[in-house]
């Protein structure tokens, strides 16, 4: 493979822009010569897939830059004037890009945000999550299908499981999306139905949980802190099927 053996790397002082330092790291022969990554004023955090690094770019012209270690070139860059301050960037199994975003350098709180795209769509960036606090990395656990984001204040990680926790039934599927994070179980309506009515039950069958929504809501929370990992079945309205509990 053409330049097999060389390691690219980037390095920054942070909040200097005039201190930028990009090398080429030759494996074989240990010898290290400057490189010019072209237009990228803070190099955050970098990737590799399929002989392709996928770097961030922690300014206020947030772009995602692809670079081929084939042609040793750059490949691709994408702009996203509607964010700022793109940090951690990470991939999983599905190719799926996730990318850390604070919002701004004032580290304020909640305004952090997850962004999500598809490896072969990087132009269509969406929202994957929000109300993070200066999102400053994100890492996929390909074992157990989860992101772990750490926040630079506040002193915390976030688990994000990426496995859908509902499945084998249509209906539910489509009217309602459920997720876990941390010890909360979250139900949201998909549509224009309410949710009435939410019942767990464990694997013997045992009704673990009830609630009555009076007049029904489009969001509902509820705590599984007192729940071990494992599988319960889940009852939406009408609807019931199966549900993964893993902290």
């Amino acid at each position: 493979m053409k330049n097999a053996g060389k390691i690219l790397i980037a390095m920054i002082m942070f909040f200097s822009i005039s201190n930028l330092f990009s090398f080429i790291y030759n494996i074989s022969d240990k010898s290290l010569l400057p490189y010019t990554l072209q237009q990228i004023e803070k190099p955050e955090c970098i990737i590799y897939d399929n002989n392709k690094l996928y770097m961030t770019n922690y300014w206020e012209e947030a772009q995602i830059i692809v670079f081929d270690l084939v042609s040793w070139s750059e490949e691709a860059r994408y702009d996203f004037n509607n964010y700022k301050y793109f940090d951690g960037i990470t991939k999983d199994n599905d190719g799926n890009l996730y990318v850390a975003c604070w919002g701004d350098m004032m580290i304020s709180e909640g305004i952090g945000k997850i962004l999500k795209c598809s490896m072969n769509d990087i132009n269509n960036l969406t929202e994957f999550r929000s109300g993070f606090s200066a999102p400053s990395d994100i890492y996929f656990n390909s074992a157990k299908n989860e992101l772990a984001i750490p926040n630079y204040t506040g002193n915390s990680v976030d688990f994000i499981p990426l496995v859908e926790n509902v499945y084998e039934n249509g209906n539910i599927l489509n009217d309602f999306a459920v997720y876990q994070i941390k010890d909360e179980l979250i139900i949201n309506s998909k549509s224009s139905e309410k949710i009435d009515i939410i019942t767990l039950y464990n694997l013997y069958g045992q009704k673990i949980y009830n609630n009555n929504i009076l007049g029904g809501n489009t969001e509902i929370h509820i705590p599984v802190n007192d729940l071990v990992n494992g599988l319960y079945f889940i009852g939406i309205n009408n609807n019931i099927s199966k549900l993964l509990i893993n902290k």
